[in-house]
């Protein structure tokens, strides 16, 4: 049997964990995955790289798992499909756990339910369930506290069924980036005009927290989003281009540097009237 051996990520080594990682998670979440490999290879370099800790593990020549973890969170742990069941996986939490402040928190898909049990096993609990809106499949956020349980019980949020449908559905505009990570606390996220680069990009998630979910939306002139609403409050401010936002029978034209605000349950679509990108923010924890 050939040693597992654990060294910090190799930037010469991207594509090939990139494309272990792609089918690790395309095989745990039973999707496919169509998106260019180099979109994930830039996700990792521009996002992943900066706010985590990425480490590999190699048996032999052969590349074995991933790691991306930071003291707070286990953003990514995969492990090559041909070597699941291993041990591989253990020996790469165990690592995010001793070098962690003494709580780890992460996400897994629902439907994930070999991930789930062996984080289960592994003494995390699962303390929100919600909604990966890119994906559009549920999700759950897992916490392990160093000598025993989070504290946090279980809950559901209130975003359920009414999810956010702000992200298109065609499998190669929904990013990659959605199976990853959103941006850490403390990191600067650079949400500027795309410019030159609106055709070529796609909506990303930035960030989801507790009571807080911020995407980039981008949207090319004549595309619209049908009529939707989420229980919390939102705001959609146009960053570029021109976008229709009509909310019950009244229209509002957003042009760069305009944002309106809408209220939880307003039912609303969305039509690009030239390219645009907005910047929209949803309340995930409703008024009472």
């Amino acid at each position: 049997m050939t040693a597992l051996r654990i060294a910090e990520f190799d930037p010469a080594d991207t594509e090939a964990l990139v494309r272990m990682w792609r089918a690790s998670f395309e095989l745990g979440v039973g999707v496919k995955d169509f998106h260019p490999i180099q979109e994930q290879v830039r996700y990792l370099r521009e996002t992943l790289q900066p706010a985590y800790r990425l480490r590999v593990a190699w048996e032999g020549d052969a590349l074995a798992g991933f790691l991306a973890s930071n003291e707070e969170s286990v953003a990514q742990l995969h492990v090559r499909v041909e070597r699941i069941g291993h041990g591989i996986g253990t020996r790469l939490l165990a690592l995010a756990k001793a070098e962690s402040s003494g709580s780890l928190w992460l996400y897994t898909f629902a439907q994930n339910t070999r991930a789930r049990r062996f984080y289960e096993r592994a003494g995390f609990v699962a303390i929100e369930e919600g909604f990966e809106p890119m994906w559009q499949l549920p999700d759950v956020k897992y916490r392990w506290v160093r000598g025993g349980r989070p504290d946090q019980p279980a809950r559901t949020e209130d975003i359920g069924a009414d999810a956010h449908p702000w992200l298109p559905t065609t499998p190669k505009r929904i990013l990659t980036a959605m199976a990853m990570p959103h941006a850490a606390p403390g990191q600067v996220v650079d949400v500027g005009p795309l410019g030159v680069e609106l055709k070529r990009e796609a909506t990303v998630a930035l960030f989801k927290g507790d009571d807080l979910e911020v995407m980039r939306v981008v949207l090319q002139a004549g595309k619209s989003l049908p009529p939707h609403k989420v229980p919390g409050e939102i705001t959609i401010h146009c960053l570029e281009g021109v976008v229709d936002i009509t909310s019950e029978t009244t229209s509002h034209v957003l042009r760069a540097g305009q944002m309106l605000y809408l209220r939880g349950h307003a039912l609303h679509s969305v039509t690009a009237l030239q390219d645009c990108s907005a910047l929209v923010t949803i309340a995930l924890r409703p008024r009472e």
